[in-house]
């Protein structure tokens, strides 16, 4: 059922598949629901947006102990990235926001792309400390083949800072990581300084890991 997307290309994202013109490999039951998906997220991620796996068998030779296996796909149209347009926003601009965007107009629409740039704008309003926000993004397709997207924005009120708290430190004292420690009670959260935090105790060289938990209290901070 593919026409312009290579087989090959799809097989290739498979665990079940042939390794090589020499070399086969076990078939693994517990991969190939996954195996299905991963052919069709493809398929999403070059365009084709509409993309779905339509039937799926196996045909299995026992005098040579070789199993066939036959996808059959319905590809789809090509799409392409249209118009972003964002309303909602106040505390930051549409133009700063589209500049987070990791497409362009006639981009060929990539699921990839489309995601990757929906988490940079929650990652845009992390930074300034809207943990809340909440972003309803919706795709209008026009001339067939072209998808807008509108993105519009709650960006709710700012959270900050109750407590930091330190656990599972035996290497030093307290005092000694809160020196470094650039997130401080009472500041408004900012997603960019507790980067920094982190980096900045693990440069001490006292820790194998420093993860951050992040802990919401019933009045947003």
């Amino acid at each position: 059922g593919n026409k312009r997307v290579e087989a090959k290309d799809l097989s290739g994202k498979m665990r079940n598949r042939k390794r090589g013109l020499m070399k086969s490999s076990d078939f693994a039951q517990d991969k190939y629901a996954e195996d299905l998906e991963k052919v069709i997220a493809e398929l999403h991620k070059r365009g084709y947006v509409d993309a779905y796996l339509i039937d799926d068998s196996m045909h299995i030779d026992s005098s040579i102990n070789r199993m066939t296996i036959f996808l059959d796909i319905y590809e789809g149209p090509l799409y392409y990235f249209g118009e972003a347009t964002i309303k909602g926003n106040e505390k930051l601009n549409a133009d700063y926001l589209k500049s987070k965007l990791k497409y362009k107009p006639f981009d060929v629409f990539s699921s990839e792309s489309y995601e990757e740039s929906l988490y940079e704008l929650y990652t845009a309003y992390q930074d300034i400390g809207h943990l809340h926000v909440r972003i309803q993004d919706e795709k209008t397709t026009k001339s067939d083949s072209v998808i807008d997207i509108n993105y519009d924005i709650s960006e709710g009120l700012p959270s900050h800072i109750n407590l930091v708290k330190i656990v599972g430190n035996t290497k030093t004292k307290d005092k000694v990581i809160r020196r470094e420690i650039s997130v401080l009670p009472e500041q408004v959260f900012n997603r960019a300084l507790l980067i920094r935090s982190v980096r900045d105790i693990m440069a001490l060289n006292y820790f194998a890991n420093v993860q951050p938990d992040l802990v919401d209290l019933p009045s947003g901070d």
